[in-house]
């Protein structure tokens, strides 16, 4: 008897209606790809050019590769809503709708391949989730680390401010992206160590914070006045975007620490389409917030 084997297919698209919803979510991530590098700024142009990597990458059939993707569309849909909310400018229209136009598009495209060393026997949801927050969320750590350090060391700049620069406050700064970018690594190859980069990760956030607070108790017996005010709300401000992200990436985690430490057989989740219709109505709930808060 003669068995044929099928490897996994190469292109994350197939079908003609699959082509379409590429062609959109192409059109889309290269429309705000321009928005960003309007800007021109260092910043608008790594930004640029990390979407631009997703770009090339939507293609691919594999779940590490799309796993990017979603976190930079979603890292531009968050940056394009920020815009639009505090301003009409129209490159953060154009963020905000091409990205989320990409992700609605994508819908589930690429999470679901067989190719690649991504093959979890349960909670296989539950990782992808766990994989584009921890990404998407070193995404923000990262950008804050870098803006924070700058922001320390600019005496050319009018808006320049006293911040925490010790060793330590730096390697939890600096590293805690790092370490979740190792983790999110580790858990697409479905690899125990993934798991506890990404646990350590959380924690270097916490340590963050700790520092940071530390740091903020200390400012009034160094500084007075409104440069004191300025520079703890900063710190403040950061600390709870850290803590929202922190958060956020341990409550995706929740399942899978469950089913490995009580020993809990994980429940069905929800099906594939249910998902896509979930993440959908996210993506329209922050675009239709942010223009509420421009306009409300």
């Amino acid at each position: 008897m003669e068995i044929s084997t099928t490897s996994p297919s190469r292109l994350a698209f197939q079908t003609k209606s699959g082509w379409i919803r590429y062609a959109v979510a192409l059109s889309g991530t290269l429309a705000a790809v321009g928005a960003m590098a309007s800007y021109e700024h260092v910043f608008g142009y790594v930004e640029a050019g990390i979407l631009a990597l997703a770009a090339v990458a939507m293609i691919a059939n594999r779940v590490d590769a799309h796993v990017f993707v979603r976190a930079s569309l979603w890292g531009a849909l968050s940056a394009g809503a920020l815009a639009v909310a505090g301003s009409v400018e129209p490159a953060g229209w154009v963020m905000l709708v091409g990205s989320a136009l990409a992700l609605i598009a994508l819908g589930t495209a690429g999470l679901d391949s067989d190719a690649g060393p991504f093959s979890p026997r349960v909670l296989r949801r539950t990782l992808v989730t766990m994989m584009v927050v921890g990404l998407s969320v070193a995404h923000v750590f990262a950008i804050t680390a870098v803006l924070t350090e700058i922001l320390s060391h600019d005496a050319l700049n009018s808006v320049a401010l006293e911040l925490p620069s010790t060793v330590f406050t730096r390697v939890a700064m600096f590293g805690t992206p790092l370490l979740m970018v190792l983790g999110v690594m580790g858990l697409s190859r479905t690899k125990s160590w993934g798991l506890f980069a990404y646990l350590g990760a959380l924690v270097g956030v916490a340590l963050t914070i700790g520092l940071s607070f530390c740091w903020v108790g200390d400012m009034p017996t160094r500084f007075d006045g409104l440069f004191s005010a300025v520079s703890m709300g900063w710190v403040i401000m950061m600390s709870v975007l850290w803590a929202a992200g922190a958060a956020l990436a341990f409550g995706t985690a929740i399942p899978v620490l469950t089913a490995l430490f009580f020993r809990r057989r994980p429940s069905s989740g929800p099906s594939r389409f249910r998902g896509a219709y979930a993440h959908a109505a996210l993506v329209c709930v922050v675009a239709v917030g942010a223009v509420l808060l421009r306009y409300g």
